[in-house]
């Protein structure tokens, strides 16, 4: 249990001792990142998973509350969450962070700031707030700014060299990062071409992001290059859960027995055709 946070805490540990957090094969995050995880490694591993996991669940429960508060609980057996709590991974911290986009001002561009420290969550809930920032709240977009400036700065200029690290191993992860992707990147799995599905990625993306918010978060999903399959936990609250749950178990069953992670891509996948289907009726006038 919590194999993924032991490596962040291992990250920490390895920058905090003075080593370079990138020579270890398994840092992909951002350098201002880094210096979070060194927070979790000043405690011995055993403690910090076990309040790490504490924190995950409680998220948990704060998160569901916000975004499906009828069955919040239900959601404990969504295979994503399962996975995040078991492995200690940071998406529920995140998918928490972006409940507080809706309410603008300082906290919502605080909170928009600190999801850059995982750029594939930005990617999938920014830019639809970042388009009506800039159409009706650029006090909001100019704390974002200056907040996400100071963020990723202050390592620039503590450690100049970790940016070309993080680049070198964020590089050098493209690829299985694609097959592993919640959304329409995961068919290289199928050796579809990369070219063709960015075209289809931009397509979905860019027509999602004039549609309203849980629509563009499911669309950001499938347009999403170098995710994971659990990233689709945020489809929580876009989506009934007697919808995704068993989506999410079936899926789940059949990438164990293929050893392949392109049936989860139908967690994303249904999300999408539910949401469209849900607009559709939205749209249709009485009879």
């Amino acid at each position: 249990m919590g194999y993924d946070f032991s490596l962040f805490w291992e990250i920490g540990k390895h920058f905090l001792e003075g080593g370079n957090p990138y020579s270890l094969g398994s840092s992909y995050y951002p350098p201002a990142t880094v210096y979070f995880f060194v927070l979790l490694s000043l405690l011995p591993l055993k403690i910090a998973t076990a309040i790490f996991t504490g924190i995950n669940s409680a998220l948990l429960i704060a998160t569901t509350r916000k975004l499906d508060k009828g069955r919040w609980w239900t959601w404990i057996l969504f295979p994503p969450v399962i996975f995040i709590i078991v492995a200690g991974q940071l998406d529920l911290i995140f998918l928490y962070l972006s409940t507080f986009l809706v309410n603008g001002g300082l906290i919502a561009a605080l909170a928009g700031s600190l999801l850059t420290l995982k750029p594939q969550m930005a990617f999938i809930v920014l830019p639809w707030f970042l388009i009506r920032w800039v159409q009706k709240d650029r006090d909001t977009l100019a704390k974002w700014i200056v907040l996400t400036t100071i963020l990723h700065t202050i390592p620039l200029i503590i450690s100049p060299g970790l940016y070309k690290g993080w680049l070198n191993n964020a590089q050098g992860a493209v690829s299985w990062r694609m097959q592993q992707s919640p959304g329409v990147f995961s068919l290289t799995n199928l050796n579809v071409p990369v070219a063709f599905l960015a075209i289809v990625a931009l397509a979905i993306a860019g027509w999602a992001l004039f549609k309203d918010y849980k629509t563009s978060k499911v669309a950001q999903l499938m347009a999403l290059p170098i995710g994971i399959w659990y990233d689709s936990v945020f489809v929580i609250g876009t989506v009934p859960y007697y919808i995704m749950i068993p989506v999410g178990i079936v899926s789940f069953v059949l990438a164990y027995f293929v050893s392949n992670s392109l049936p989860l891509f139908f967690i994303t996948l249904v999300a999408m055709l539910w949401r469209i289907t849900k607009r559709s009726k939205n749209m249709t006038p009485p009879s």
